[in-house]
């Protein structure tokens, strides 16, 4: 069985580059302040629990992913 492998490079500093991105990305996503920056908090949340097994190629790519996963599941839970 394969053992998942977290990417070195993407802890919590070098993530910590894309801060800003996330939050600007989380308000156009949704509406409101309090719910854009719990959007950012799960993301944050979300990608330092369950990094990528390697490096992605472009890492906002991927934290878009998460930021529009974590929007929906947002919006299944308000139902």
């Amino acid at each position: 069985m394969a053992t998942h492998r977290p990417a070195r490079a993407l802890g919590p500093d070098a993530l910590l580059i894309h801060r800003e991105w996330i939050e600007r990305v989380a308000h156009a996503l949704v509406l409101g302040d309090a719910d854009a920056d719990d959007l950012g908090q799960q993301v944050w949340a979300e990608v330092l629990a369950r990094p990528p097994a390697k490096e992605p190629v472009h890492v906002r790519s991927w934290l878009r992913s998460v930021l529009r996963f974590k929007t929906i599941d947002a919006g299944r839970a308000a139902r």
